[in-house]
């Protein structure tokens, strides 16, 4: 796939607030999960989601656009992900982050809305602000996931990435099971 999931070119004057959760994206070419708008807010809620890239190849695991000219006041949540081999080789370092996120997208009114993502073999993590972050946040992990293999994304005993996250910090609703029906 070229691109995983794409909210497409947003013209709603209000912007877009979809929940994006408990995904598997794999193998794409370009991006995981794809938002573009010119002028309009993107409020994307992404939770749960897996989103392994193709080493080499894949540029961004989430990558989200304005092309406003000016700030636009938005509020994407991405949380409780897992991104992995977020690799394209690029002599642009902000062609290439696990979450990109433009110049234009204004979210300095919610400092919450990033946390308990895990980025494992990336080559950058986030980029926003107009500059590469280099250092995640206080809540995210960088452990390998141990996915069981094989094309099967099933976290491994021993994984960093189970019950990585408190109760306390769950979307409402939580996610309460995994793909096995095992209670989180």
């Amino acid at each position: 796939c070229n691109s995983g999931i794409s909210l497409g070119n947003i013209s709603v004057s209000d912007g877009i607030s979809p929940v994006i959760k408990n995904n598997l994206i794999y193998a794409c070419s370009w991006v995981g999960i794809f938002g573009q708008s010119k002028i309009y807010p993107l409020n994307p809620k992404i939770y749960h989601n897996t989103i392994d890239g193709i080493p080499g190849t894949t540029a961004n695991g989430i990558r989200l656009e304005i092309f406003s000219g000016s700030p636009v006041t938005s509020s994407p949540e991405i949380k409780f992900n897992i991104f992995t081999n977020i690799t394209y080789s690029s002599q642009y370092d902000y062609e290439v982050a696990a979450v990109y996120l433009s110049d234009d997208l204004d979210f300095s009114n919610a400092p919450d809305l990033f946390g308990y993502n895990d980025f494992y073999g990336n080559r950058l993590n986030y980029f926003f602000l107009g500059a590469a972050q280099t250092q995640v946040q206080s809540t995210d992990i960088t452990s390998d996931p141990l996915y069981v293999g094989q094309g099967d994304y099933r976290l491994s005993s021993g994984s960093g990435a189970i019950d990585a996250v408190p109760a306390s910090a769950e979307p409402t609703p939580p996610v309460d099971h995994d793909l096995d029906g095992t209670a989180r």
